[in-house]
């Protein structure tokens, strides 16, 4: 392996920069690039180099590459080794639990609710967003409020607004959020700070035909205003590990999207709270939260009502009882009451 250290790179997104170091902490290895505007970053290494870095020179971007798929193809045999072995437990305690129950078919929670953060790209009065780059209201507001890219100085969007690269031309694809709903999938991200800055965050609790709710929130409103703006059926997942974020992915028709005017009132809060302090209505850290089959069933149960008498009727319903054949619920009828922190009365502790 040639000596890397000094190799002049290019970052898809920060731009140039020079390899400063490679070092190691807790089993895993990661690499200090100095960009041109003077800041260090680390990443994961050979990780980094698969996609989103490439070396100047030809024969070491070569080696960089060659040494992160080989990376990737031994981390998925050890998460297949994995996977097979937590198969295996899972069997077996479904097993026991069928035997707890009476032999009933019990099934497993894997939904999930996803926290995105506000955009109005490809806003009509039909379509909510997320289909294209945010105005420049909106993105002034999340260079200051947003999510933690949207307020990175390295942020391609935060930079053109800026006028620290003028002459780049922002094309859709460069945030997450403004393709969510043209390619119908959603990722848990990358540590931005931190011990793992630069490495993938993981999604372990995905099931297929589990629930996917998208959430977000408006510009400068209260977290008890989160609302639920789109929802799709886990049609594939990938956990994610050091070299790839986790994602769920939606391939079928099993797909919902709310008009702005919809979306307003179907309020997450309404079926979530955080077990430890119900009344308290916070997100705090993470993308992910996750859900049990019956808030996902109360979910759905609900968007049919929201969609009764529009286009989407027979798709909300078709929806909603193919996740519950999958979820092991009954009907409409088994579902209790939502009880989520908006729901709960004022004098419950």
């Amino acid at each position: 392996m040639a000596d890397i250290i000094g190799a002049k790179v290019l970052h898809i997104s920060f731009g140039a920069g020079v390899i400063k170091e490679v070092t190691e902490s807790g089993g895993r290895r990661y690499v200090l690039i100095d960009f041109e505007d003077g800041k260090t970053s680390e990443f994961a290494y050979p990780g980094i180099f698969q996609t989103y870095i490439s070396a100047e020179d030809a024969a070491i971007d070569s080696e960089l590459k060659a040494l992160a798929f080989a990376a990737l193809e031994i981390e998925n045999e050890r998460a297949e080794i994995k996977k097979a072995k937590e198969r295996e437990e899972l069997a077996a305690l479904r097993k026991r639990k069928e035997r707890l129950s009476g032999n009933r078919k019990i099934k497993e929670d894997g939904n999930l609710a996803i926290r995105c953060t506000y955009c109005n790209g490809g806003e009509t009065d039909t379509h909510f967003g997320f289909r294209d780059l945010c105005s420049d209201k909106v993105l002034k507001y999340n260079m200051v409020r947003g999510s933690r890219w949207c307020k990175d100085e390295k942020c391609p969007c935060r930079k053109h607004y800026l006028g620290i690269d003028a002459e780049g031309e922002l094309v859709p694809g460069m945030c997450h959020e403004s393709q969510l709903l043209i390619n119908w999938e959603a990722e848990a991200g990358w540590f931005q700070e931190g011990d793992k800055k630069g490495t993938a965050k993981t999604l372990r609790r995905a099931r297929k035909n589990g629930l996917c709710v998208l959430t977000t929130n408006d510009p400068n409103a209260k977290e008890d205003n989160r609302y639920i703006f789109a929802l799709f059926l886990i049609d594939d997942f990938h956990e994610g590990g050091l070299l790839s974020s986790g994602k769920v992915e939606s391939h079928s028709e099993y797909r919902l999207e709310f008009s702005k005017a919809e979306a307003q009132g179907f309020k997450f809060w309404n079926y979530y709270l955080n077990s430890n302090s119900p009344k308290k209505i916070v997100w705090n850290s993470g993308l992910i939260r996750y859900l049990d089959n019956e808030q996902a069933g109360q979910i759905l149960r609900d968007a049919t009502l929201i969609k009764k008498g529009t286009k989407d009727e027979n798709i909300a319903l078709k929806f909603f009882e193919y996740y519950c054949a999958n979820a092991g619920i009954p009907g409409a009828e088994s579902l209790r009451d939502k009880k989520g922190a908006l729901m709960l009365p004022t004098d419950e502790t």
